[in-house]
């Protein structure tokens, strides 16, 4: 079987693998890869064995080929961010926010799914690593929202609750949610407020994600992504 040439431990997540699994998983791969597996003891190279056998076949080809990578899309972090969001979308339809004003939560994951659609960012050990660099950033942007507007009170526990049940398959509760707070009150901008919002929010979270990825930082934009034309900026 074709060694991966990248970190697959999100997929073996998928698969029910448990955290202390998850974590020698990960150390023995990033070994592997830099030094070989002549110097792993045998049953660090039958664990890694069980680990490629669990996974799905890569392609044969050297190198694999574009539709062998698994797109970000596709990664539990990824994931989670867009569940969140949709979970704030229903608490906001719920509440419901005036006509024209917009969540500065919703705009903030909004622009990191962006972001990582646009990067394209392995999401492998060491990606994984630094993805909670962005929490301190989503924090000062909240206070600086609430600051600008209005506060909202908004139950996203209770949307959370609901997508949980509904789409529990891809529902892993050992993922962290993205800025949860015990408060229930959320920062609301006019319209004219969140378009500049959104415009600082875009361009910090775009530095943000070049500069903590490692996968990404020395790397091309993959797909640029450009929502909203009237509020692009130059890149």
């Amino acid at each position: 079987m074709l060694k991966d040439e990248v970190n697959r431990e999100d997929e073996l997540k998928e698969l029910g693998w448990s955290p202390e699994d998850l974590r020698r998983y990960a150390e023995l791969w990033e070994y592997r890869k830099r030094w070989g597996a002549a110097n792993l003891e045998r049953e660090e190279r039958i664990f890694l064995k069980k680990a490629d056998n669990a996974l799905p076949a890569l392609s044969k080809k050297r190198g694999g080929s574009a539709a062998d990578v698994k797109q970000v899309e596709d990664k539990l972090h990824y994931k989670w961010i867009e569940l969140y969001k949709l979970a704030i979308q229903r608490a906001e339809q719920a509440a419901p926010l005036a006509d024209a004003q917009e969540g500065a939560w919703t705009i903030i994951l909004d622009e990191e799914l962006k972001a990582l659609k646009e990067y394209q960012p392995r999401l492998d050990m060491r990606d994984t690593l630094n993805r909670k660099s962005f929490e301190p950033c989503r924090a000062a942007w909240l206070e600086e929202a609430a600051q600008l507007g209005q506060l909202q009170p908004l139950d996203v526990e209770l949307q959370l609750e609901t997508l949980k049940q509904e789409l529990s398959k891809e529902w892993r509760a050992s993922w962290d949610k993205p800025g949860r707070r015990e408060a229930k009150q959320f920062p609301v901008l006019s319209a004219e407020q969140a378009a500049q919002f959104r415009l600082k929010v875009r361009e910090e979270t775009r530095r943000l994600t070049r500069e903590l990825y490692p996968s990404v930082a020395s790397r091309e934009v993959v797909n640029p992504v450009v929502a909203n034309p009237e509020l692009a900026t130059p890149a």
